[in-house]
C-alpha cells in the first residue's frame, strides 16, 4: 500500500471494512505525514436502526473504537469533512410522508422480479 500518497494526499479518505486494522492504518498514516489530530468518524451499521457513529482523532481512533466496541460492518472517514458532521446531522428523524408511507396492502408486497433481458437490451446486434 502506498501509505505516503494516502497520508499526504489532499482530501478525505473513506475506508471500507477497516475497523479490524485501525491501529495499523492510523499508525501508518501518521508515520507518513498525516496530522495525528486529523478528525476521524466511524459509522457502524450505517443506514440501519442500529447505526452507531464514533468521532475521534487519528491518534486516538483505534483505542476509542475498542472502548466503544465498534465492530464491522463499518465505514471509516478520515479528514476535515468529519468536522461538518454537526452541520449536517439531522435534528430529528424524518417521518414518512403519506405518499411514501407503506399501506397495509403494500407493506407486505414482495419485490417484483426484474423484467427479462431481451437481445436488444443486452446489446445484441
Amino acid at each position: 500500500m502506498d501509505w505516503e500518497s494516502l497520508a499526504r494526499g489532499p482530501g478525505t479518505l473513506v475506508l471500507m471494512m477497516a475497523v479490524a486494522h485501525l491501529d495499523q492504518v492510523a499508525a501508518e498514516l501518521i508515520k507518513h505525514g498525516r496530522d495525528r489530530a486529523t478528525p476521524v468518524a466511524i459509522i457502524s451499521d450505517g443506514t440501519t436502526a442500529s447505526q452507531r457513529l464514533l468521532t475521534s482523532t487519528l491518534d486516538q481512533v483505534a483505542a476509542a473504537a475498542d472502548a466503544a466496541a465498534i465492530s464491522p460492518p463499518a465505514v471509516v472517514v478520515v479528514g476535515e469533512v468529519v468536522r461538518l458532521r454537526e452541520l449536517l446531522a439531522p435534528t430529528r428523524a424524518l417521518a414518512p410522508t403519506p405518499a411514501t408511507a407503506p399501506t397495509p396492502a403494500t407493506a407486505a408486497t414482495p419485490a417484483r422480479a426484474a423484467p427479462p433481458v431481451t437481445p436488444a437490451m443486452a446489446g445484441a446486434p
